[in-house]
This record gives C-alpha cells, sequence and structure tokens, in this order.
C-alpha cells in the first residue's frame, strides 16, 4: 500500500520540520474524511489517546482524560467538542493535550 510506504518512509527523515510536512501531505492524501464520534456517556481515558493524522474525533459526549496520560492530536487531526441536546462537561487532566 503506498501510505503504508510513504508513512514508513517518514521514520528515516532526519528534519522534523520535514518530517510534520510530510505528515501532514501524508494525512491529506491517505486519511482524508476518517472521523470518529463519541457520543452517548462519553469516553473515559486514564491513559494516552492519540488522534491520528489527519483524523477527526468528535466528542459528542463527555470526555473524562485523568491519569498521567496526554491528548496527542497529531498533524492534520482535529479534535472538536460538541454540545448535543444538553450542555456537556468535558475534562481534559492528567499531562493535557498537545499538538504536534
Amino acid at each position: 500500500d503506498d501510505c503504508v510506504e510513504a508513512l514508513a518512509s517518514v521514520g528515516d527523515m532526519e528534519d522534523m520540520d520535514d518530517a510534520a510536512a510530510k505528515m501532514g501531505q501524508i494525512g491529506a492524501e491517505c486519511f482524508e474524511g476518517i472521523e470518529h464520534f463519541i457520543g452517548g456517556l462519553g469516553f473515559e481515558s486514564r491513559g494516552n489517546l492519540s488522534i491520528g493524522v489527519g483524523g477527526r474525533a468528535q466528542f459528542q459526549g463527555p470526555l473524562s482524560h485523568e491519569g498521567d496520560g496526554l491528548v496527542d492530536v497529531l498533524v492534520g487531526a482535529a479534535a472538536l467538542f460538541a454540545e448535543g441536546d444538553f450542555p456537556v462537561a468535558h475534562f481534559v487532566g492528567g499531562r493535557g493535550m498537545r499538538n504536534r
């Protein structure tokens, strides 16, 4: 698969800025349109939570992130926090959230 080979080639890149740009390009070409909708009772996390390259996670139910973990939003990805028919309280604790 071309996408798998492209992702593998990023690991050999020495310049982090070039690698990030390449990951964004790969995400746009290979993973665009991948969306996850988390509703109902929501999502509880106590470890690391990653939203992969080009992915979108829409939290319609509450996100409760505790413990020592980190919410990691990778290149071209999005974490969307929406309200449904009733107010929703989201909590990101632990080591917080980062975008890279």
